[in-house]
């Protein structure tokens, strides 16, 4: 299986979380940016503390999954719970929004574990050339959908 294979299927994987939880994409892209922040600052450390314990991998490597992991952690402790969406356009934009902001920041992570063919190279041409636009885009937009999740106060009669 090719690695554009791979990303299409993590791609797919990270909609339908999203769509079937039917949680908003604000909750679970801030979910995403702080996993992001938690994988760079700590995948070396909690990478050699599972080495000291014995625990090795070949292939994938041992620290692309503690990166994936870290990465993926907080979107998925939000899948459980929070605001979420009723409308089923609102859950399908949600999804694709949260699968291209996560294939995003997992691209880096996975060609450091996989060997990248043509097709993947494209994809990675293009999500460097965009990638940090579209996340700044996604991040905002995750921000304003977060405020949208707070219910009003009830009127009083």
């Amino acid at each position: 299986m090719t690695a554009f294979f791979v990303i299409v299927i993590i791609a797919a994987m990270l909609f339908a979380l999203a769509f079937v939880s039917k949680r908003r994409f604000g909750i679970l892209g801030l979910g995403l940016a702080a996993g992001t922040l938690l994988s760079t600052y700590w995948t070396g450390t909690v990478s050699n503390f599972l080495a000291q314990q014995g625990i090795t991998l070949v292939a994938p490597p041992l620290a692309a999954v503690v990166a994936t992991g870290l990465l993926l952690a907080p979107p998925l402790l939000l899948l459980a719970s929070g605001p979420s969406y009723s409308k089923l356009v609102a859950r399908v934009i949600g999804g694709i929004l949260f699968a291209i902001m996560g294939t995003i920041f997992l691209l880096p992570i996975l060609t450091s574990a996989l060997v990248a063919d043509a097709k993947t190279m494209e994809v990675l041409r293009l999500a460097d050339q965009y990638g940090r636009s579209v996340v700044a885009l996604l991040i905002a937009y995750a921000v304003f959908d977060v405020m949208l999740a707070h219910s009003r106060k009830p009127k009083h009669e």
